[in-house]
């Protein structure tokens, strides 16, 4: 195998890896951020249906019982993670904690979902859970008490509470490393394939040029003969034609160079003096027979 066909293989290998990592950056990136708009989707209208059902419930701790009532029922409906949190940021109910273990929770307010929903009405944030040592999707609406809950506040001095739901993002962690994978496999395989066929077509593209190697080698070795037999009408037989006449003109001159030296010799040989040529070192070049006699 040539050096030129190593070079054109490892090309086109270099091509094909390029163009299988992107499209799968691109893939893994597109489905990610669609799962996660999907996620966004759904939370948002799951953590307005949990907001109507507290909508009569007041957010302290004498209500804790009922909140973590509302919180259990509506995470087995939603399968969602469902937190009820004072304004202050003291969580009161949350559906993955039994309710004996909820005061132990720290102080929710320096979360970054509830630093937005505070700030904004509604907060989202992907993060990892310190509670449940997940990674989640969190999104957080400040729950206001004096008018219909449509999750923006104007005064936390008004705010009734803030409602999170949040959901676990180890099925789409999951199914972007099944993709790399699957990516990758395939890449292997085009990969080998890119090679094999590079190798085929390398081999065929780079006759053509082993064939003006051989001719060219054989006509400077004095082979004035051989032909180029390439009778298309592109480049290639551009270069033949042009080689081919070279090869002729090389023969008829060598063919008339004979012939000259023919001639001298004959008219040398003849000549009833004798001949002698040297160079400019004295040395004798060439000489008729009436010269060797002498």
């Amino acid at each position: 195998m040539s050096r030129m066909q190593l070079k054109i293989m490892g090309a086109l290998a270099l091509l094909v890896a390029l163009v299988v990592g992107a499209t799968g950056v691109l893939a893994e990136r597109g489905l990610r951020e669609r799962a996660l708009d999907s996620i966004r989707t759904s939370l948002e209208r799951q953590t307005r249906l949990v907001v109507q059902l507290v909508e009569t419930t007041a957010f302290d701790e004498a209500n804790s019982r009922a909140l973590q009532a509302i919180a259990d029922r509506s995470a087995a409906s939603s399968g969602a993670r469902v937190t009820f949190i004072a304004p202050a940021g003291r969580v009161l109910a949350d559906s993955e904690v039994p309710e004996s273990g909820v005061a132990a929770l720290s102080n929710h307010a320096d979360r970054p979902e509830i630093i937005a929903a505070v700030a904004r009405g509604v907060g989202i944030s992907i993060r990892h859970s310190a509670t449940l040592k997940r990674k989640l999707f969190y999104y957080a609406v400040y729950v206001r008490g004096d008018e219909s809950n449509r999750g923006i506040a104007a005064d936390v001095t008004q705010a009734k509470g803030i409602v999170r739901l949040a959901l676990n993002l180890d099925q789409i962690d999951a199914a972007s490393a099944q993709l790399r994978r699957e990516l990758i496999i395939a890449g292997l395989l085009g990969l080998l394939g890119a090679l094999g066929l590079s190798a085929v077509l390398s081999a065929f593209s780079l006759r053509p040029i082993r064939e003006l190697r051989e001719v060219v080698s054989d006509v400077a070795s004095g082979q004035l003969d051989r032909r180029l037999r390439w009778d298309t009408r592109d480049e290639r037989g551009d270069i033949a034609a042009s080689i081919n006449q070279m090869s002729l003109q090389m023969r008829n001159t060598m063919e008339d160079a004979l012939r000259g030296k023919a001639q001298l010799e004959a008219v040398l040989a003849s000549m009833v003096e004798g001949v002698l040529v040297i160079d400019r070192d004295r040395k004798l070049i060439l000489i008729n027979p009436r010269g060797r006699e002498m």
